[in-house]
């Protein structure tokens, strides 16, 4: 069973909404761009990581457990920071207090595990939290769309984060400044090229494939080569389950792995074939020597709701 992950959310409770809105009407680049780093430092938070070990570009800890997140990835932009008071469970913080600089915007983020806090208003997402002090609902919007411009990016971030690697480390195997690293987990997807993602995964011990997906192809060709790249990655995996024959308990989970691809796969594929049933009259295929053609109709439907009540019968027990 997987370790239960926080969940962390964004309590504006102590910040100070007029400034904010000020700031935001302002400087609404920079706003923006300050909270969609909030969101990328959630995402990696909520996968169990811990903050005092990040070294991330627009992270910096100013003292104590005091934070602050900047506007990077904004050209041409107004110095900005957001701080940040990270409340961890177990733990007793007295930082509300101290919340009172005026020239400053606040953020208190705490965790949802941690009872003892009494919060006034909290968002599960750092675009949520944005809006509601900016007051202007477009503005999660902006933020949203600046996250999605970097999905591969801040996943980058989190790959790295999870190995205890540091800049200056994966720009040495890469060769190259640290600088360029920092600007590159700063950027967009956009502004990431394909020869910087490979040699970025390659500095951290990943193998990268390109798959490219020709939408112009008919829709079963395209399925038909997710097919074959499925069937070649539990190749490699049955491979894997060989060289490790002598280890009896890995081989097991293999072997219940390959259980759950199948039942995964029987479930969906029941469920989207069950909307092209609905559809159309099924005429089952004429066979010599076979009168009835009744049960043969139904089978792939039939044998999909066996396979898949039995699958989770055997999950849930």
């Amino acid at each position: 069973m997987s370790e239960e992950q926080p969940n962390w959310s964004v309590d504006i409770g102590y910040a100070s909404q007029a400034e904010l809105r000020k700031y935001q009407a302002k400087h609404a680049r920079e706003y923006e761009a300050c909270f969609a780093n909030l969101e990328k430092l959630l995402k990696l938070l909520k996968r169990g990581m811990d903050m005092r070990s990040f070294q991330l570009g627009f992270l910096r800890n100013e003292q104590g457990d005091l934070y602050r997140i900047s506007q990077s990835g904004v050209a041409h932009a107004a110095e900005t920071r957001l701080y940040l008071y990270p409340a961890y469970p177990l733990s007793a913080w007295h930082w509300r207090k101290k919340a009172s600089a005026r020239r400053h915007s606040e953020v208190y983020e705490t965790d949802t595990t941690d009872q003892g806090a009494k919060m006034k208003t909290r968002f599960s997402t750092a675009a949520e939290a944005a809006a509601a002090l900016a007051g202007k609902p477009a503005v999660a919007r902006r933020v949203r769309k600046r996250v999605e411009a970097a999905r591969i990016v801040t996943e980058l971030l989190a790959l790295r984060t999870e190995r205890g690697m540091m800049q200056a480390e994966v720009a040495k195997r890469m060769g190259c400044g640290q600088a360029k690293i920092s600007k590159l987990e700063a950027g967009t997807d956009a502004q990431l090229s394909v020869s910087e993602l490979c040699a970025y995964l390659k500095a951290l011990g990943i193998s990268a494939r390109l798959v490219i997906d020709n939408r112009h192809l008919p829709v079963a060709q395209r399925i038909k080569q997710h097919v074959f790249a499925l069937h070649a990655l539990l190749e490699e995996l049955a491979k894997l389950a060989q060289q490790v024959s002598d280890d009896t308990e890995i081989v097991a989970r293999i072997h219940t792995f390959y259980g759950e691809v199948l039942f995964n796969f029987v479930v969906r594929f029941g469920e989207s074939y069950e909307k092209v049933r609905s559809l159309i009259a099924l005429q089952p295929p004429q066979q010599a020597g076979c009168d009835d053609t009744s049960a043969s109709q139904d089978m792939p439907v039939q044998s999909a709701t066996r396979i898949s009540r039995n699958s989770a019968a055997i999950s849930t027990n």
